[in-house]
C-alpha cells in the first residue's frame, strides 16, 4: 500500500525509512519521485483504457486531458510533472482539432507556461535538466 502510493503519487511519507535507504543504496530511489515519465505512462494507460472501452477518438482525448490535469495536481505539480502535463494537454488539443503538433513546439509552449506560472523555475537546475533531457530525447527520436 504505502509503496504503491509512493510509486503512483510520489508520497514517500508512509514508506518505511529502511526501504527508502535500500532504494537509495541501489540507486533506484528516483522511482519514488513523480516525473514526466509517470505522467506519460498514466496518459497512455488512460488512452488505452478508453480505446478498450471503444470511446470515440475525441472523447478519449478529452478524458485523457482531464485525467492528466487531475493526476498532475494530485501528485503535487512539480516542474517535470507540469511540463509533461502541458505537453499532453497541448498535444490533445492539437489532435482534437486535427492539427499536427511538433514536439519542440509542445516543449517550448510548456516551458513558456511553466515560467509564466512560476518564474523562479528559470534558475532551478532540476527544471533546466528536465527540459534539456526531453529536448535531447526529441532530437534522438527525430520527431
Amino acid at each position: 500500500g504505502p509503496l504503491a502510493t509512493a510509486l503512483v503519487l510520489g508520497q514517500r511519507d508512509q514508506v518505511e525509512w529502511k526501504l527508502q535507504e535500500s532504494l537509495l543504496e541501489t540507486g533506484t530511489i528516483h522511482m519514488l519521485a513523480i516525473s514526466g515519465l509517470h505522467v506519460e505512462m498514466v496518459a497512455l494507460s488512460i488512452g488505452g483504457l478508453c480505446m478498450f472501452l471503444r470511446c470515440s477518438y475525441r472523447s478519449t482525448l478529452v478524458i485523457t486531458m482531464v485525467s492528466i490535469i487531475f493526476y498532475s495536481f494530485l501528485c503535487g505539480a512539480n516542474a517535470p510533472v507540469l511540463r509533461a502535463m502541458f505537453a499532453v494537454v497541448f498535444l490533445s488539443i492539437a489532435r482534437y482539432f486535427g492539427l499536427n503538433a511538433n514536439a519542440f513546439n509542445l516543449l517550448f509552449m510548456a516551458a513558456f507556461l511553466l515560467l509564466a506560472i512560476r518564474t523562479n523555475y528559470l534558475w532551478d537546475t532540476g527544471t533546466q535538466l528536465s527540459f534539456i533531457a526531453v529536448a535531447m530525447l526529441i532530437l534522438v527520436a527525430g520527431t
